[in-house]
């Protein structure tokens, strides 16, 4: 029989095994979902025992779906030259009801996303569109302030080093950090900065006391 694992722990094995994440540091795993956002913080060599592990109902429905239907003429905004994809667009902005709305932006995000962060990329300067990513960017710096939090309390219980763990972001929602950095993430972008800070502050370090040490590793796995 297979052996069983919680998602979890699947999640930093395959982190530690294919993205090269190191436990001794101590890593934050966060499995970003359509309504519920997975945190496990790990460290040591051990990876089946989490030193932390929660589960928080704000995801990818809350940040991106919900605020996307609400304003869904903002859509508009991503038409281009492809006609098939333009005319898509156009009905899903006629949904009314949010289930039918939700079923036709899924399929834009998971077979159409290339068109779409193409479109994100020309159209970033749009002051409607910078509005929309920055309310994405916010709402992730909180998960990444809330994640602080745990680490804070880790640190005072002396379960995790000074330096800040690295963090690794998988599920669906991982794909949000794409919205917020013109449609492709990359581990070198401005935003591991800015959400570096945020974790830094749940965990109550100053931003004056922030070292070379606490440089985090941000990464998420491109196909969640």
């Amino acid at each position: 029989e297979p052996e069983r694992k919680t998602e979890s722990i699947a999640m930093a094995e395959f982190f530690k095994d294919d993205m090269n994440a190191t436990f001794t540091r101590g890593i934050v795993c966060m499995d970003i979902g359509g309504g519920s956002t997975d945190i496990a913080i790990w460290r040591g060599n051990d990876s089946t025992k989490p030193q932390a592990q929660c589960s928080l109902k704000f995801a990818g429905l809350d940040i991106l779906n919900n605020p996307l239907f609400v304003k869904r003429s903002i859509l508009q905004k991503f038409m281009g030259n492809d006609t098939d994809f333009n005319n898509y667009l156009i009905e899903v902005i006629q949904k009314e009801d949010f289930g039918e709305f939700n079923e036709r932006i899924e399929v834009i995000l998971k077979y159409k996303e290339k068109l779409l962060f193409r479109s994100l990329v020309s159209k970033s300067v749009n002051d409607d569109v910078k509005l929309f990513t920055r309310n994405i960017a916010f709402a992730l710096a909180g998960i990444f302030f809330y994640t602080g939090i745990l680490v804070g309390d880790l640190k005072k219980e002396n379960k995790l080093e000074n330096a800040l763990p690295h963090c690794y972001i998988g599920g669906n929602g991982s794909k949000l950090l794409d919205w917020v950095d013109n449609g492709n993430y990359t581990s070198s972008s401005q935003f591991r900065d800015v959400f570096a800070m945020c974790l830094a502050a749940g965990a109550y370090i100053r931003t004056q006391d922030i070292t070379e040490d606490d440089v985090i590793r941000l990464q998420i796995k491109k196909s969640p």
